[in-house]
């Protein structure tokens, strides 16, 4: 080759258009679909599931607070996953102290810190399932909405035909990914991070074990998969989320990989 071919050649690497997908996370992806399918009824039973989105079409206005609306909201979140006869007990659990910066200013650091849990216990022989929930949550119902939907897809693991093609570090992330497959996506990736303010202060709240790209690759892939249209999140998904979306839906719906799995 000579020097002229081999400088043609490094510039066309250059001016290459450069790909949107990330291959660990296309990796991770079509590795927790694959298992999805093989463990909860098929393909049939992902096309079941819809793209569930904030707003009174899934989520009807309530005059409840307290504890009785997160009930509301998490027999609500129990239906649409279509786990409505899935016994669970609901509790909520401590809040943790804000942190108070002078007599005036709250800050509140909500980082790597689980706001919800799920636990089996057995007594008399009998497996009784337990979900709580962060209370300051309420003020959050997006973020309330998607931690339910992450334990109830804890509890949904429990039933899976096949084990987990990870080790048991990647369990939660893992959990997250189904909390999409089974209609969540806007919530886990709206969730993820973000400020909030309330009557205390404001603060930045980090949510969930999945980051960003990861998170739109499996919901690139429960879109795909479930003939759910990636138009539908538009109007829901932060606009950065779904500026991505789009070009990372777009390549991946051109993958034998995913193509094969439908």
């Amino acid at each position: 080759m000579t020097q002229i071919e081999h400088m043609d050649l490094g510039m066309l690497s250059l001016f290459k258009k450069k790909s949107n997908i990330d291959e660990d996370f296309f990796d991770w992806a079509i590795t927790i679909s694959k298992w999805a399918i093989a463990s909860f009824d098929g393909l049939e039973q992902l096309q079941k599931a819809p793209l569930v989105t904030p707003g009174i079409s899934f989520f009807p206005r309530s005059e409840l607070s307290h504890h009785e609306r997160a009930v509301e909201l998490f027999d609500q979140v129990k239906q649409l996953a279509d786990m409505r006869d899935w016994e669970c007990e609901l509790k909520a659990h401590s809040e943790q102290a804000p942190h108070h910066l002078g007599a005036s200013v709250m800050q509140k650091y909500e980082t790597n810190r689980p706001l919800g849990t799920f636990s089996e216990t057995q007594t008399d022989g009998r497996i009784i399932s337990t979900i709580t929930y962060e209370p300051s949550l309420l003020k959050r119902p997006i973020d309330l909405i998607a931690t339910f939907s992450h334990e109830l897809a804890h509890l949904l693991m429990t039933s899976a035909t096949t084990e987990l093609p990870f080790d048991e570090e990647m369990h939660e992330p893992a959990t997250d990914s189904i909390a999409i497959m089974i209609g969540f996506g806007i919530f886990i990736a709206n969730g993820s991070s973000g400020f909030h303010t309330d009557d205390q202060g404001w603060g930045y709240h980090r949510s969930g074990y999945l980051c960003e790209g990861e998170i739109l690759h499996v919901l690139s892939a429960f879109l795909y998969l479930s003939d759910n249209s990636i138009d539908d999140t538009k109007q829901y998904l932060k606009p950065h989320l779904y500026k991505r979306l789009q070009k990372i839906s777009a390549e991946m719906s051109t993958r034998k990989e995913l193509i094969n799995l439908r």
